[in-house]
């Protein structure tokens, strides 16, 4: 298990002393005559030691003789820069990032602004040629490398007789105007070269100035309704009930008043009113949900908070929350849908309180008793000098399965969440907490976040020790880091990186989300200027360091590994050209012949399986797109068996080289464990392993180690899936009397297999489509290094496993379901984000005893088995009763 990463304050955002800051120049001047700039406006930041804002309200104006702005910026650092002026033309290409080094001689900085011109013109109506007044016009502006948008900073607005006069304009791109009542709100003529003037011609279309008239149901004209688009309102309606929109970009919107429901508009209900000339609709008084609260006792409540509403998704605008205060206990909701009303309540004192009512206009009130809740308690073995950062919540846990909506899930969650703080003996207590099922999640302030799941009985619980292991042993990872060979091999300067909880492959911000992993907070780093980087304090154990690189708009990162050992220093060298340390994988398919590559891998066959069901694959068979054949790709993982600091770089999918190998880059000497997977194009869909053992890597760099893989494949067709599902038709073929290790594949979009890499022998196939429940069981498949063709396959109705997952005690957040069947055939259905993870769904499966259990990163945490008889839906409850200890 990966350890992850402390987040402290790095000193690099520290705030500067004075004295390391020294003077730095800044030259502004004309491009063209190279005469100084003499009023501009600048915005800056740099780095490390972060200052300066990106708004644009951090903009500073300068009014300099010379056109000299005096900066004192660190002596090393990147600095990012930006000054307009209001006669030059505005915009950067691209966002420059300067770096300043410690031996520059020049302390310095030339900017050259490009002049722009003085554009006059008149802004008209397109049919008429009147002259509008009041249109906006603006020079356009370059953001990023080709987008150009108009610049609101310099925008005029055109007189009585729809004249402007702009200046700073790029000739080649002129000038951008816009105004409600038109159509096309931008026009991006050129300019007259002779006179510098561009006439802008707007469209007016009918009815792009929208009359909208509110009424009540008795035809009564409303006032005060307002309109909003997006986040902006675009008016209220006055006394005679009538507002106005102006602009054809309003394409949606939404009326609004407080007591009345609100109406959502269509852009097909506001396109027709615009051909119509006008729209009238009908609004409807909120329907009130009223009634008291009262406590076990009878007598009422007086202070507690309530919410209500249909609790679907789509109607979240529908709920009603509200706190409320008065000794009668009596409350009124209003809301928008007649029907079944979820309701809770939640008040000092009490259990959480939710349940269902049947909302009717004008119907009776209703009565809610509350009952006095259980306690909760447990304990965490947390150094004394953390105990105050530890904060611990019980927040309910809800799906659509059982209570009727993402909606639902989102506000009890919200409301009915209990707090605690750690205890100076390291105890925890939730009082008032309603028997239910709850997410546990203790939070150690910019350590640790950790979720577990725990089921509250009637009587209350308490949970013992927390299976929860608080990082305090720390080491230091320090190094340099290079920019890929490609790139230039340069030291990579002020190079930006994450140690600890982000993706390899991906960097995404750490989320949040109580379902997710532990979470540790990650430490960031910003190299020197010459690629240098140290990171104290990290965790023992093993830790991703990511060093972040931009693709277009996309964040990625190239990813090392490294073991911290305690006290001590653990060296990442990334891209280092005078110092690698490559390590050899040779996969040996068959004999090493040519012929047998091609059987082994399955493209010499007329069957081109991709092997896999992507979204992209999946895509052009539906289409009927030629599927291509893949050359061979494996996922490599590498666990260090030792202790001892190391590092290497994460392997995850490579391809064979030119010499049909895979040359690890970067591996510290050292004994790992080794797996070798057939990678099915999509994480988490990796084959079985393919080879699996302990691997010496000597010193040097020289190490290599045979993969044997087998010189023949099984190919094969099951019905087309219909559509595209996130599960694939797996197909698993088990050697005879189980000897040797099982190969996996999965179909494509036009049901076809390929099983690669298969020894001589005799295999029994099992092929299982886990979103239809149908399975087929091919036996006595004969391979002689040679690629064998079973043809088309159909599948039968299989069984179903399924059930609840109860958890007992504090239990660690299952991933997945994972059921071995007879002949050791594994199926397996991870749990996704949008559902719940206490349920047991697995499909097409065959006859036999089948052990089911449930994991979190590996581990079972609950087990079960059943015996499968025929086929349909078979019962099974899984019971996870956590650790005793952690």
């Amino acid at each position: 298990m990966l350890a992850h990463v402390i987040s402290l304050a790095m000193l690099m955002f520290l705030p500067i002393a004075e004295d390391d800051l020294i003077p730095f120049t800044v030259t502004v001047v004309n491009e063209r005559t190279g005469e100084p700039v003499r009023s501009f406006r600048y915005q800056m930041w740099y780095e490390p030691r972060r200052q300066g804002s990106r708004d644009a309200d951090g903009w500073t104006q300068v009014e300099s003789p010379d056109g000299i702005l005096q900066l004192r910026l660190p002596r090393p650092c990147r600095l990012n820069l930006e000054v307009e002026a209001a006669d030059f033309v505005g915009g950067h290409p691209e966002l420059e990032r300067m770096l300043l080094r410690s031996d520059d001689r020049e302390r310095g900085l030339v900017v050259r602004l490009r002049p722009g011109i003085v554009v006059r013109g008149v802004v008209r109506d397109a049919e008429t040629k009147a002259p509008i007044a009041g249109a906006k016009v603006a020079p356009l502006k370059l953001h990023g490398k080709e987008i150009w948008w108009p610049d609101e900073d310099r925008q005029v607005t055109t007189d009585a007789a729809g004249r402007y006069e702009v200046r700073g304009v790029d000739p080649e791109h002129g000038v951008a105007a816009s105004h409600p009542d038109y159509a096309s709100d931008v026009d991006f003529s050129k300019v007259r070269k002779v006179d510098n003037i561009q006439d802008v011609f707007l469209k007016r279309e009918p009815g792009a100035a929208l009359t909208i008239t509110v009424v009540d149901s008795t035809g009564k004209r409303l006032e005060g309704m307002a309109f909003d688009y997006g986040a902006k309102s675009e008016g209220v309606s006055g006394h005679d009930g009538v507002l106005r929109v102006k602009g054809s970009e309003v394409s949606y919107g939404r009326l609004r008043k407080a007591g009345i429901i609100d109406k959502h508009l269509t852009p097909e209900s506001l396109e027709d009113a615009r051909r119509r000339g006008g729209l009238e609709v009908v609004m409807e008084p909120t329907i009130a949900l009223t009634g008291r609260v009262v406590g076990p006792d009878g007598r009422p409540v007086a202070a507690y908070t309530i919410a209500a509403g249909p609790g679907v998704r789509e109607a979240d605008e529908d709920m009603d929350r509200r706190d409320i205060r008065g000794d009668d206990g009596r409350f009124r909701l209003d809301l928008a849908k007649e029907g079944r009303s979820w309701i809770c309540v939640v008040a000092p004192g009490f259990a959480p309180w939710e349940g269902w009512t049947d909302l009717r206009r004008g119907g009776p009130p209703v009565e809610i008793t509350l009952s006095r809740g259980v306690a909760v308690s447990g304990r965490l073995d947390v150094p004394e000098g953390l105990r105050g950062r530890v904060r611990a919540t019980l927040t309910l846990r809800h799906d659509d399965a059982n209570v009727g909506g993402d909606i639902v899930a989102w506000a009890a969650e919200d409301l009915e969440a209990r707090a605690a703080r750690l205890g100076p003996d390291g105890s925890l207590r939730f009082e008032d907490v309603r028997p239910d099922r709850y997410w546990l999640i203790v939070d150690v302030q910019d350590m640790l976040r950790t979720s577990l799941l725990i089921d509250v009985p009637a009587e209350g619980i308490d949970m013992g020790a927390l299976p929860i292991r608080i990082p305090v042993a720390t080491g230091r990872i320090e190094g340099r880091v290079w920019h890929p060979k490609g790139e230039g091999g340069a030291p990579w300067a002020f190079g930006d990186g994450y140690v600890g909880d982000y993706s390899p492959e991906v960097c995404e911000t750490i989320d949040l989300d109580p379902r997710g992993e532990d979470h540790l907070h990650s430490i960031p780093f910003l190299s020197d200027e010459d690629g240098r980087f140290r990171v104290d304090r990290v965790p023992v154990g093993l830790n991703a360091v990511s060093f972040l690189y931009l693709t277009g708009d996309v964040q990625l990162a190239y990813t090392w590994y490294a073991l911290v050992a305690e006290g001590q220093t653990t060296r990442v060298l990334a891209f280092a050209p005078d110092a690698r340390r490559p390590f050899t994988l040779a996969p040996a398919i068959g004999d090493g012949s040519a012929s047998q590559f091609v059987s082994g891998t399955g493209l010499d066959a007329s069957r081109r399986a991709e092997d896999f069901a992507s979204i992209s694959g999946t895509f052009a068979a539906l289409s009927n797109r030629s599927v291509r054949a893949r050359e061979p790709v494996f996922w490599v993982e590498l666990m260090p068996l030792s202790n001892a600091p190391l590092s290497f770089a994460f392997p995850g999918w490579v391809d064979l080289d030119a010499e049909g190998k895979v040359v690890l880059p970067d591996v510290a000497p050292g004994t790992y464990r080794l797996r070798v997977r057939d990678w099915h194009d999509f994480k988490g869909r990796e084959g079985l392993p393919l080879f699996d053992a302990s691997v010496v890597v000597p010193p040097g760099g020289r190490g290599e180690v045979r993969i044997p893989l087998g010189g023949g494949c099984i190919k094969g067709k099951v019905p087309s899936p219909r559509g595209i599902s996130d599960w694939p038709v797996e197909v698993t073929a088990v050697a005879a009397e189980n000897r040797g290790a099982s190969r996996q594949a999965r179909c494509d979009g036009k049901g076809n297999f390929c099983i690669r890499y298969l020894p001589p022998g005799a295999y029994t196939l099992f092929i299982r489509d886990p979103t239809s429940g149908r399975f087929a069981r091919v036996e006595d498949v004969q391979v002689r290094d040679n690629a064998v063709d079973i043809g088309e396959r159909q599948l039968e109705p299989g069984a179903i496993l399924r059930g609840g997952i109860r958890f007992e005690r504090p239990t660690p957040v299952p991933d997945e379901v994972v059921a071995t069947g007879p002949r050791g055939v594994v199926a397996r259905r991870a749990f996704r984000d949008d559902e719940g993870c206490d349920r047991v769904d697995l499909a097409g499966l065959w006859p036999g005893r089948w052990v089911v259990s449930a994991r979190s990163r590996g581990e079972a945490v609950a087990t079960a088995e059943v015996e499968v008889k025929g086929t349909g839906p078979h019962e099974v409850d899984l019971v996870a009763r956590g650790k005793a200890e952690p």
